[in-house]
């Protein structure tokens, strides 16, 4: 693994790419964010590394949890709890109402009670009879600390780390997910470099296996409905065939260098990614006889660059195939 700015990112995938299985992460109450992901203890802020290789195409995002952000420190081990809507104390208890039907007065139970029976507090009659004279119309929450009195509570978190209150309406979230390695982030590790620093030498940059689905689906959707031709190509090398002329070792470079020489002869608008061992193209505006000129020229570019001579097989789909490529190769 190279140790610049990459390793980490190409560590995960490689990590996810060996043990064949997704980026789990489990709860941890003793870590201020309350997940963590076990293969990657030691790197800094891990959500952060992830999500950009989830933006970059090279994992899928699969939801694990919710969890809240204190608003002063965003940690979350937060503890849940109804609060006071005036002091936010948590101090609160529950009283049951009684209303007097004679002169409509309605208020605690605790303003009634005198001694073993209840007096309204208001005309100073006794309340003989539940259902006559009053009743129960329902329950109040009243807070300790201040006074107050209200229908409902606030929810509220106490922050464990800052030990600072947030209101319910004013606490962040953050979502978790598990991480699925993509085909993007497969050619990644093979290839020992990101895909968003692989450019070419003429400033045209390779599309991401991802950026590549997109732009070519678009490009086949609008053929079809306009009727206008386009085609995609797939070259594939036969790394075992060069391992046999070349060696183990020098396959790696070879590779690069074909890639190259491929990405150099595509035409400005055509759209390009690779892989290890493939090139994919994508030729709008070309019809099957114009793609296998132009497929053919890329070829002797590679064969008069690179010797020994190679065996590279080369597809050619048309307008109406180009979901099998997608489907087949990404």
């Amino acid at each position: 693994m190279p140790a610049g700015p990459e390793r980490n990112g190409l560590s995960a995938l490689a990590l996810a790419y060996t043990r064949d299985c997704p980026l789990v992460p489990i709860l941890r109450p003793d870590e201020r964010p309350v997940v963590v992901y076990p293969f990657l203890f030691g790197v800094s802020n891990p959500r952060v590394l992830l999500e950009e290789l989830a933006e970059a195409g090279m994992l899928r995002r699969r939801f694990f949890e919710r969890l809240h952000l204190c608003q002063y420190c965003a940690s979350s081990r937060l503890h849940a709890r109804e609060v006071c809507v005036k002091c936010h104390s948590s101090h609160l208890s529950e009283h049951s109402l009684i209303h007097h039907y004679a002169c409509g007065c309605q208020a605690v139970q605790s303003v009634f009670e005198v001694n073993n029976g209840y007096v309204c507090p208001k005309c100073r009659k006794e309340l003989r009879h539940y259902g006559v004279d009053y009743d129960k119309p329902g329950r109040v929450t009243s807070c300790e600390s201040c006074g107050e009195t209200m229908n409902e509570p606030e929810v509220g978190f106490l922050c464990l780390d800052c030990f600072r209150s947030t209101s319910g309406d004013h606490a962040g979230f953050r979502d978790w997910h598990y991480y699925d390695l993509l085909p993007d982030g497969v050619a990644a590790v093979k290839s020992g470099r990101l895909p968003t620093a692989d450019s070419v030498d003429d400033g045209r940059r390779r599309h991401t296996l991802r950026d590549f689905r997109l732009l070519v689906s678009h490009s086949a959707s609008v053929a079809r409905r306009t009727g206008r031709p386009l085609c995609a190509a797939r070259l594939t090398i036969d790394v075992a065939d060069l391992a046999d002329k070349i060696g183990q070792r020098g396959v790696e470079a070879v590779c690069d260098l074909i890639r190259d020489v491929a990405v150099q002869r595509i035409r400005e608008y055509d759209i390009v990614a690779t892989l290890p061992d493939t090139v994919l193209v994508c030729m709008p505006e070309t019809d099957e006889a114009a793609a296998k000129v132009a497929i053919d020229r890329i070829q002797r570019a590679i064969f008069a660059t690179v010797h020994p001579k190679l065996k590279i097989n080369a597809e050619i789909f048309l307008v109406t195939q180009v979901d099998q490529l997608l489907k087949t190769t990404l």
